[in-house]
């Protein structure tokens, strides 16, 4: 790390933050899904993955990141080669994907994943109504220069 970027980790650390340098999914994967039925808003659905060989396992730095991963709310999966296939959420890609580790845990986290859910939701409904009214100004604008010409 340069002298900025040690400075930088040093002010986050003295303000509480546990910092992440390493350990990182090869890959972070988001994808926007339209709604399984008519009616409902699209969600956001993400996933980490670690590609790994059949005899490779995660590194300690990999554990920890996983895991604060996880309490956020982004499974990780482990793939291996022959894994490639369409992916579901909650994804399995030749082991299983870590919840939590105890009953109340894993109620815990379902629980403020669907509250953080039903806040994204909010957050684009708004947004699709904020796109209609900028929809609506352009449009008119549109109706304004045709008159005018």
């Amino acid at each position: 790390m340069n002298e900025r970027e040690n400075s930088i980790l040093a002010a986050l650390r003295e303000q509480g933050w546990t910092v992440y340098r390493d350990g990182w999914p090869d890959f972070l994967c988001l994808r926007l899904n339209s709604g399984a039925t008519e009616g409902t808003q699209p969600t956001l659905e993400a996933v980490a993955v670690e590609v790994k060989s059949p005899e490779d396992k995660p590194s300690e730095a990999q554990h920890r990141m996983h895991e604060a991963l996880e309490r956020l709310g982004i499974p990780v999966a482990i793939a291996r080669p022959g894994d490639i296939r369409p992916m579901r959420f909650p994804v399995r890609l030749g082991t299983r994907t870590r919840i939590s580790k105890t009953r109340p845990q894993a109620i815990d986290q379902i629980s403020r994943i669907l509250n953080e859910s039903k806040a994204l939701r909010a957050q684009l409904a708004f947004m699709e109504k904020e796109a209609d009214a900028l929809r609506f100004q352009y449009f008119g604008c549109l109706r304004q220069i045709e008159r005018a010409e």
